[in-house]
């Protein structure tokens, strides 16, 4: 019985803490942003299908995707707004009460230079960063009938 009472105690004490570990996201794009979240009421597999081929038609390449883990990730990809900037995109689909959350990070490249660099909404307009982060809201935008929003992940 003590057993019990504290492993209840224990799962009570922690709920907080989990409940802080994922920040709310906010409807409009938050300074230093990097992740993008799109909810639907899809279940796991159908938004898994939906995404790919949105992804696909919009004309993004699949580099790997799983069903029983739940994510996918795209090929790297030019932006539209800077051809020399390339966009490699992973979506993690989380199931929520009746729902899936589609949570979207991604890392970008520039031609001609090593290494990737995480994705988040903080450059100047016209800089390589502002650049894929207009790629992966415009990503996020595909998934039909989604609800978007913003969250800075640490």
């Amino acid at each position: 019985m003590k057993a019990l009472l504290f492993a209840v105690g224990l799962a009570l004490a922690s709920a907080p803490a989990f409940a802080q570990s994922r920040p709310e996201a906010a409807s409009f794009p938050l300074k230093q942003a990097n992740v993008v979240v799109v909810r639907t009421p899809d279940s796991l597999k159908v938004a898994l299908s939906k995404l790919s081929r949105s992804l696909l038609s919009a004309g993004y390449g699949i580099d790997k995707s799983d069903k029983q883990a739940g994510f996918l990730v795209t090929t790297p990809r030019a932006t539209k707004d800077k051809k020399a900037v390339y966009v490699r995109l992973r979506f993690a689909l989380l199931p929520e009460q009746g729902a899936t959350a589609i949570e979207l990070r991604g890392d970008y490249s520039v031609s001609g230079l090593l290494g990737e660099t995480p994705i988040s909404n903080k450059g100047q307009s016209g800089s390589a960063i502002a650049a894929a982060w207009g790629e992966m809201q415009r990503a996020a935008s595909l998934y039909p009938e989604g609800i978007v929003a913003y969250r800075r992940q640490p």
